[in-house]
């Protein structure tokens, strides 16, 4: 019997320079819901005129670290850039 266990990671290859790095695969899909106009290192939360009051802002605050991370994730560390193709990666 065969059994096939999910990758963990993918494994990326930049086209520029053709350095590989490895990435987990929740922040390895493409595309990833963004809230338009927000960038991944800005912080809407300052001052005490908080617009958004209670668990709304600890989940704006956790949705952009998340997309910091996975900002940080698809940019090689080698050169920088963001061209790169992925595969799967089976242990």
């Amino acid at each position: 019997m065969h059994l096939t266990w999910p990758a963990r990671q993918c494994e990326r290859a930049c086209a520029d320079c053709g350095h590989t790095w490895r990435v987990p695969r929740s922040f390895a899909r493409k595309r990833l819901l963004s809230m338009p106009g927000v960038s991944s290192g800005s912080r809407l939360i300052t001052g005490p005129a908080n617009p958004f009051p209670g668990p709304a802002a600890a989940d704006l605050e956790a949705g952009l670290r998340i997309g910091a991370e996975s900002d940080a994730f698809r940019t090689c560390p080698e050169c920088g850039s963001r061209r790169y193709s992925q595969r799967l990666v089976w242990f």
